[in-house]
């Protein structure tokens, strides 16, 4: 992929419809940005050529989970919301703050709110929600302590309280 652009612009075009394909060849950018640059492991160090390889599996990815029946969906959106946490953290190492990094903080909220919606029994995905309320909750705190006060007790604490009622939800909680 890396070797060859033409080629790989070729396989995702070639991926047309085919989720199959657009799947492993996200994941193929995917770990391609991981040798390139991924922060915090054995890598080349290149967080800008990372950046680039998670950003081409991005929309491959998203395509795969608009278009994935319900029994893979729930597994396709923690794919996706891995990989915009990469991406997140990628910009974090490079000290990058573009519009770009707060785009995927918004898409891993949206995608995570969306799921907690949908399967609403699923614990796993009511705990992601609510470590993105708090770090967006910790974000408020350093700037307008007040505010970040109030986001904790309307949308943190609520969320932590029904969390509890289940054996994983209780051990989250009392992490938080």
């Amino acid at each position: 992929l890396r070797q060859n652009p033409e080629m790989s612009a070729s396989l995702a075009q070639d991926a047309g419809g085919d989720t199959a394909l657009q799947r492993e060849l996200a994941a193929a950018y995917t770990k391609l940005g991981d040798i390139r640059g991924r922060p915090h492991s054995a890598s080349l160090g290149d967080t800008a050529g990372a950046i680039e390889s998670y950003e081409k599996a991005v929309p491959l990815l998203e395509n795969v989970y608009r278009n994935a029946p319900a029994p893979e969906t729930t597994q396709i959106a923690a794919e996706l919301i891995a990989l915009y946490r990469e991406i997140g953290t990628t910009f974090s190492r490079a000290d990058l703050k573009t519009p770009n990094r707060s785009l995927y903080i918004e898409r891993t909220r949206s995608v995570i709110e969306e799921i907690a919606r949908e399967f609403p029994e699923n614990t796993t995905f009511k705990i992601e929600s609510a470590r993105v309320k708090t770090s967006e909750a910790e974000r408020l705190l350093k700037s307008d302590f007040e505010r970040g006060e109030q986001f904790y007790r309307e949308e943190i604490f609520p969320l932590l309280a029904a969390l509890e009622q289940t054996a994983e939800g209780e051990r989250f909680a009392a992490n938080v």
